[in-house]
């Protein structure tokens, strides 16, 4: 309710929210980067091998603003449905059913950035993550970047899109007056 007497639109309430979100997720993932290259300078230093390449460290900066842009998204969508913290982690378990199969199949042996895992969003990320990381001779594929970009563009574009359009319902934003009412979940009526 507080949300409504505000004069900022709803659009603009949910681009605010993902912003925030998006933000403290792309936070998370400069200090775990921040603490890799610390890791590798150090191991670098001892050990004369060459483990990982620095420049593609700093380069998963930039690599992980998609994805923590995609999990806010997704995030968001999800967690418009919540009327408390408790249940809107229960809603993150479809997410959570959906992205990692796909996070780990960036890790099944012999799976490489190319024509058809460019178009696969999570997975095709975290291959153009592992691709800056890794020491190899042959050069990176960028021919296939814009592929990944635009299928993590359009599933972030159809997760906000889903959460405008539920944060514009009346029964999604009053619900907790439908609390003893047997009022709607994400997963049908009570």
């Amino acid at each position: 309710e507080t949300l409504l007497i505000s004069p900022a639109e709803r659009t603009e309430i949910v681009v605010g929210k993902f912003l925030a979100v998006s933000a403290l997720a792309f936070g998370t993932a400069v200090w775990n980067v921040a603490l890799m290259v610390a890791a590798v300078g150090v191991a670098q230093a001892l050990f004369p091998h060459t483990l990982l390449s620095l420049p593609g460290l700093v380069a998963c900066v930039l690599a992980a603003l998609p994805v923590a842009l995609l999990l806010a998204a997704g995030c968001l969508t999800l967690g418009v449905f919540a009327r408390s913290t408790k249940e809107g982690n229960y809603y993150m378990v479809p997410m959570f059913f959906l992205v990692l199969p796909l996070a780990y199949w960036s890790m099944a042996p012999g799976i490489e950035l190319d024509g058809k895992m460019s178009w696969v969003p999570v997975t095709n990320a975290l291959l153009v993550q592992q691709r800056l990381l890794s020491v190899r001779p042959d050069p990176f594929p960028w021919v296939h970047l814009p592929a990944v970009v635009l299928s993590l563009a359009a599933v972030i574009g159809a997760a906000l899109w889903g959460a405008v359009v539920q944060f514009r319902r009346e029964a999604v934003l009053f619900r907790e007056a439908e609390q003893g009412r047997g009022g709607w979940s994400l997963f049908g009526r009570r």
